[in-house]
Formats: C-alpha cells, structure tokens, sequence
C-alpha cells in the first residue's frame, strides 16, 4: 500500500494564503458592459474581488485538509505508526479547527455581497472591499500556528514506507548496532541506509527490496530495517524504539 501521507505537500502560511488570494482578487475584471452606470461597475468589481479572494481561500484551505488522510480509516499498522509519529489527536484538532473557518468564510462571502448591493457611491464600494480584506485577514492569521503545525509534522510522516501486502516482508528487528542496517543494506536494493559504527544510527522503519529466481520465476520480497530496540519495560521505550514493536506486532 502507498504511503498514505505520501501527498502530504508543502503548508502555505497564512501571510502565503493571503498574498496569493488578495494578488488574485485585485487581478480579478468584472464583466461589466462598457455603458453600466459606473455605480453598477463599482458593485459588480469589488463583489467580483471579495467573491475570489474567499473563493481561492476556501478551495485552498480544503486541498491542505484532503492532503491527510482519515486517521481512524487507515490499515492498523499505518494508523498506530501515525500515532507513534505525530499526536495524531492533536493533528485532528488541527484539521477540524482549519475546516471550522470554511463556514464562516461562506457566510463572510454572503454579508459582504448583499451590502455591497445596497451602496450608493463607488467609494463605498472600495470601503466595503477593504474591510472585507480586514476581517478575511483576521480569520486566516489566526491559522498561523494550525498552518505551522501541520508544516512542521508532514516530513515524518511523509516518510513512512509504502508497504505492499500482496508480498512477504521480513522485519530485521533487534539490539542496537548489530548490523541489521548492514545487512539489509548489502542484500537489498535500498542502498541509502545509513550505516555507522555507533548504535541509534537507525531512527525511523525503512524499507528495501529483494528480488531472486525460484524456479526460474521471479520472487521479490521486502525487507524492514527497524530501529535497536533496547531490553527494557514497554512504559519506558521512547518513540523509536515502538516503531519496531510495531513492525514485530503488526506486520
């Protein structure tokens, strides 16, 4: 299976998400015939912006929550690595703050279009989209730290290997430094692993492939180098260490 936090992309900032949909919105031209009064242009232009500027938000916004998966959906083994990697209630207090705002956004997009209905000088119009801006700007910086958050956990998960259940695996698992990382190195095609003559080297579960004739048909199997797993109690291994449990437990 496809890591499932393989599209877990790069997290604009609020300062990113606003200069790209104020830039958008101020880019925006209303069509408007060339003989409309020029309050009627005044309407339709500066609802046209606020209109894109929530529009290009929200469509944002949405695509940052579609990039993480369903925790409570996902196989146990993807599921409990996600828990060992990240607080994976907080990272659901994160979405569901983020998905709180799309309403808010809407309702914003409808005040602001029946007001600017309502004006009576092009003037207003402009006040009408300034303030719009302002109150768009307040609800998106209060973001910053959910945006940040979700910046900041997507490398580790990002890393989680791609597992493929239609084939065996093998997990190499035991003490620290005693070349489990050299030999999955040496027979697997993953050369990348990182080797060193001290323990702890290995941090995180990484996969390797190894493919060989039998009976003159093609075998692949996996091979999963797991973090040194120490001889102590559950309660006192840290978060590396369960990575490996983990693997021995569920795969």
């Amino acid at each position: 299976m496809k890591n499932p936090f393989s599209e877990f992309y790069h997290v604009l900032s609020s300062k990113e998400l606003l200069d790209i949909a104020f830039s958008r919105a101020m880019k925006y031209s209303a069509q408007v015939s060339k003989n409309a009064p020029i309050i009627v242009k005044a309407k339709k232009k500066e609802t046209a912006r606020i209109k894109t500027a929530i529009e290009e938000l929200i469509e944002r916004i949405l695509k940052i929550i579609k990039m993480v998966p369903i925790i409570d959906e996902l196989p146990d083994f993807y599921k409990e690595l996600a828990s060992i990697i990240v607080n994976t209630d907080e990272l659901k207090l994160t979405l569901g703050r983020l998905n709180g705002i799309l309403p808010v956004l809407s309702q914003l997009k409808r005040d602001f279009t029946k007001k600017l209905k309502r004006i009576e000088e092009p003037k207003d119009g402009d006040r009408l989209r300034r303030a719009a801006f302002g109150r768009i700007s307040s609800i998106i910086r209060k973001q910053k730290k959910n945006l940040e958050y979700l910046n900041n956990i997507r490398g580790g998960l990002k890393e989680i290997p791609s597992l493929d259940y239609t084939i065996p695996t093998i997990v190499v698992a035991g003490y620290p430094n005693v070349g489990k990382s050299s030999i999955v190195n040496t027979i697997s095609t993953n050369k990348r692993i990182d080797v060193q003559p001290y323990p702890f080297t290995t941090k995180k579960l990484i996969l390797g492939h190894l493919e060989f004739d039998k009976r003159f048909v093609k075998t692949k199997i996996q091979l999963m180098d797991c973090p040194g797993i120490l001889d102590r109690e559950m309660a006192s291994r840290n978060s590396i260490e369960l990575q490996a449990i983990l693997a021995l437990r569920l795969i």
